[in-house]
């Protein structure tokens, strides 16, 4: 099978995950009652957003060593992070709530759009990586990784949303950026084996780490991220895989983004039509308690997917302009450029030379 359409299917599977925690979350305040199902969607934490990024990384590696491509595509994410953080305050305001939480002051609202949460943080936070991916991509790529996880030690230190949710996962995005031949070497062997071992690992890791309370010490978290990785890719090249289902996944990989930035809408959509009509939930029971949150996340995907079709002829709203991230891009490399020919004109000499006789003249 094409690396490309594993991978799609994978990113299917991964964005599915985190629909289904979104609604599992903006349900479970009023309506589950049944723990253990929460506590099934929980074990996925460790699993989504990792198989994410490491997509994302994957997606374009690459460009691994060109500063200015990555550049592009951080002002691309950016680009979508605006432009979404502001349709998102418009239908929160008028509609239904979505991706941001509208405070009524100037300083909530700022706080809000400089530390976003919910679903937003995702290209807030891989415009920070792409940025940071360029800053770094003169570096041995051992050593850029080795100080991206190092990094991942920070949310220890400044307890931050935002901070923990960047720096726990941006070892995942940079794994996929930089080591795409290992990982498809390793992945392209004997699929049910790698399948087995990644799986079987996961398992086991994840029970051991939970019971000692360490799941996100930086190290373990990640190799739970490459695991589950590894085991659901190793699924989809399986003999024995639902093509079907493998159909669907990749339609729904190949259309993350729009998904990632709409579902939040669909989700609260949905949440407000249970809320006006109490006789859909009046009969709650525990199956009806499990069924509620993935009934919600599979009508989100369902209506991510026919707005994405709908919009889909007007590219702006997915991606930004060439000309915008052409132009800020030449930008910083005008900026770049005047702070190094800056430099260079206030650096003195430190030893005495026959051109320069006399560093004070």
């Amino acid at each position: 099978m094409k690396p490309q359409s594993v991978l799609a299917a994978v990113r299917g599977i991964a964005i599915s995950l985190v629909v289904i925690h979104h609604a599992n979350a903006g349900i479970s305040g009023w309506l589950l009652r049944d723990m253990p199902f929460a506590w099934g969607v929980g074990i996925f934490q460790y699993a989504a957003v990792p198989i994410f990024l490491l997509c994302a990384g994957l997606s374009i590696s690459r460009i691994s060593d060109n500063r200015v491509l990555l550049l592009k595509a951080s002002v691309n994410y950016i680009y979508i992070y605006l432009l979404w953080f502001v349709i998102s305050v418009i239908l929160s305001g008028f509609v239904a709530k979505a991706n941001v939480s509208v405070s009524m002051d100037l300083w909530g609202s700022l706080h809000s759009f400089c530390f976003p949460r919910g679903p937003l943080w995702f290209p807030y936070g891989l415009a920070f990586m792409l940025f940071f991916a360029a800053l770094t991509a003169r570096m041995d790529r051992r050593a850029q990784i080795a100080l991206v996880i190092a990094l991942g030690f920070l949310p220890m230190i400044l307890h931050k949303d935002i901070v923990d949710k960047i720096f726990c996962n941006m070892s995942f995005f940079f794994i996929g950026l930089l080591y795409r031949k290992e990982i498809i070497k390793v992945l392209s062997r004997q699929a049910g084996i790698v399948f087995f071992l990644c799986l079987s690992s996961y398992i086991g890791l994840l029970l051991l780490a939970a019971l000692v309370g360490v799941a996100y010490f930086p190290p373990i978290y990640v190799a739970l991220g490459c695991l589950a990785f590894g085991a659901l890719t190793e699924f989809w090249r399986t003999a024995y895989r639902p093509k079907t289902a493998f159909k669907v996944a990749s339609v729904l990989g190949r259309a993350a983004l729009p998904i990632l930035v709409m579902h939040d809408f669909w989700i609260h959509a949905a949440i407000d039509v249970l809320h006006r009509f109490p006789a859909l939930t009046a009969f709650s029971s525990p199956l009806s308690d499990r069924s509620f949150p993935l009934l919600v996340a599979l009508f989100a995907l369902v209506m991510s997917l026919v707005s994405y079709e709908l919009l889909s002829r007007h590219h702006w709203l997915f991606m930004a302009p060439r000309f915008i991230t052409t132009h800020a891009v030449t930008r910083l490399e005008q900026l770049r450029s005047a702070w190094k020919l800056r430099s260079e004109k206030l650096h003195i000499p430190t030893t005495l030379t026959a051109e320069h006789p006399n560093p004070i003249e």
